[in-house]
């Protein structure tokens, strides 16, 4: 309806009519000046049947309160038998009535606050019907739902935008206007568009409709926040720290929580945040949360390279020997190298021969972007080679056992015996076998004990006499080539194949090698002799 142009409306208040048993609308009009001094007000009726202004009194001064008293909206558009009341706060008394859908996920909202109410001041109610009356922006899918039953009301629905509420004789007002509270209105579009819509709400009574109420719902389709582009980063071990919300791209929205969470802001820690997936969600009002993710992928680990299998962010320490070199080939650790480089010295070939004490590194990048860092130390080691040559002679037919080698004939042979801790040594043994025959030498008692070199499978290890001699081993023990003992046995006979040891320690076979064993024996004399060899275990 028309306003008189250049003057405004304020001040508006309602009030109940009981002659006429209908709601009236006030408010104060900003008139003219008075010979042109001051501006004055007038007292009005808006009319809105007749869709005109009424003046009550006019040309009252501006500065005579007239009327100060701001009504809610409610009481313009939701008239007489019907208040909607639809405020944000659930309460009477505010401008505005307009519900908000800020943003594209909620779709739902009521059309009624649980303050709305409904007074059939013209008798009971026979129905009530509500329904989308314009503004639809997605036809077939804005529409009304009903939610919950109602004592003493049927509920049918016309289309998706109308509900029909019947009294069936024993519904009550409050019954009515529970119903009301209950009703939805959705939408259903993907993409939703602004713009007002408008619900209308009518009482019947003996056919008589009454006076209609309105429910404007304002809907703004803002865009929903992007957490933004699911995407992958390496984490390298040891590597530096990574900004996993710039991965996200330049459109994430800010402010997000990261699942499961970093321990510094937004910034992923390599050696102690270690899940491989991490989830970005932002929230804005009633919107689920949009969630973006960020794959960390781990490099294959660093492979061993060179001396001793030397991995990342290690320091190998080796002996060096006078006269012996180390050679350092990475060949392996480069297959998947983009590049390396020796001390950060220019590249050189992935293979390096030392002969003196010194460190060195490595420094290698993969294709990942990651780096990494591998090094040696190189000591000299304590002590020179030792060497040693040994001579021995045995007796036409027996054997010597060196190592696993069986030896039956005159030999000179040399090996390098490995010492911990210090040089090699070199070891010679000069083997001969006489030509006398057993029964010709002169036996002597220092000579007449010894101990086989091979024990077979179910044998067992003795001290035994070439002539036969008599003894009881008083103490025995066995070890392996690292001085530890396997077996010690005491108080048996000598020169039984059924006692001593039968090649296990603490019931386990030990394995395939050589040992070594010391016996005490005790002559039938009393005298004391001590017998030491070599033994090849043949389990």
């Amino acid at each position: 309806m028309p306003f008189p142009k250049g003057d405004r409306i304020f001040g508006m208040v309602t009030l109940w009519d009981y002659a006429a048993k209908k709601r009236r609308l006030y408010a104060t009009l900003e008139g003219s000046s008075i010979s042109g001094l001051e501006r004055t007000n007038d007292l009005i009726e808006i009319d809105f049947e007749n869709k005109k202004l009424i003046t009550i009194c006019d040309k009252v001064p501006l500065n005579y309160p007239t009327l100060w008293g701001m009504a809610s909206d409610d009481d313009v558009r939701t008239q007489f038998n019907i208040r909607m009341d639809l405020d944000p706060d659930n309460s009477s008394g505010r401008f505005v009535d307009h519900f908000q859908l800020d943003t594209l996920c909620l779709t739902t909202l009521p059309i009624a606050d649980r303050d709305a109410s409904i007074k059939s001041y013209i008798g009971g109610i026979d129905s009530l019907v509500v329904k989308i009356q314009s503004g639809i922006k997605h036809p077939g899918q804005e529409m009304l739902e009903l939610r919950g039953i109602f004592p003493g009301i049927s509920a049918s629905f016309m289309g998706k935008e109308k509900i029909v509420l019947r009294n069936l004789g024993t519904a009550s007002d409050e019954a009515f206007t529970e119903a009301l509270r209950s009703i939805r209105y959705r939408i259903e579009a993907t993409e939703v568009q602004d713009g007002e819509r408008v619900v209308l709400c009518n009482i019947y009574k003996n056919g008589i409709k009454g006076d209609p109420a309105m429910a404007y719902l304002r809907v703004r389709a803002y865009a929903r926040p992007f957490a933004g582009n699911d995407t992958s980063v390496q984490g390298c071990e040891h590597g530096s720290f990574i900004d996993m919300y710039k991965a996200l791209g330049p459109k994430a929205y800010p402010g997000g929580t990261w699942s499961p969470a970093l321990r510094i802001n937004n910034f992923l820690n390599p050696d102690l945040d270690t899940a491989a997936h991490y989830f970005y969600i932002v929230k804005a009002g009633d919107c689920p949360a949009d969630t973006a993710q960020i794959t960390v992928e781990r490099p294959l680990p660093f492979p061993a390279i060179g001396i001793n299998g030397i991995r990342e962010r290690r320091t190998q320490i080796v002996q060096l020997c006078a006269g012996d070199s180390i050679t350092w080939d990475i060949s392996a650790g480069l297959l998947s190298a983009r590049r390396y480089s020796w001390e950060n010295q220019a590249r050189t070939p992935p293979r390096r021969t030392f002969t003196q004490p010194g460190s060195h590194f490595i420094n290698i990048e993969d294709y990942n972007g990651c780096t990494w860092v591998a090094g040696i130390t190189i000591l000299a080691a304590k002590g020179d080679k030792a060497a040693k040559r040994e001579k021995i002679t045995l007796r036409k037919g027996e054997i010597y056992v060196w190592g696993n080698q069986v030896i039956r004939q005159d030999t000179l042979i040399c090996r390098v015996i490995p010492r911990p801790g210090t040089c090699d040594s070199t070891y010679c043994l000069e083997l001969k076998f006489t030509t006398t025959s057993t029964r010709e030498l002169a036996i002597n008692r220092n000579a007449d004990f010894y101990i086989p070199g091979l024990l077979h499978e179910g044998g067992h290890l003795n001290v035994f006499s070439h002539t036969g001699t008599k003894g009881r081993v008083v103490d025995m023990e066995v070890w392996d080539q690292w001085g530890r003992s396997l077996w010690r046995g005491k108080d048996f006979l000598s020169n039984d194949p059924t006692q001593g040891w039968n090649g296990q320690s603490n019931g386990q076979w030990v394995p395939k090698g050589m040992y070594l064993s010391l016996a005490k024996i005790q002559l039938d004399d009393g005298t004391i002799e001590w017998v030491s060899g070599k033994v090849l275990q043949m389990q």
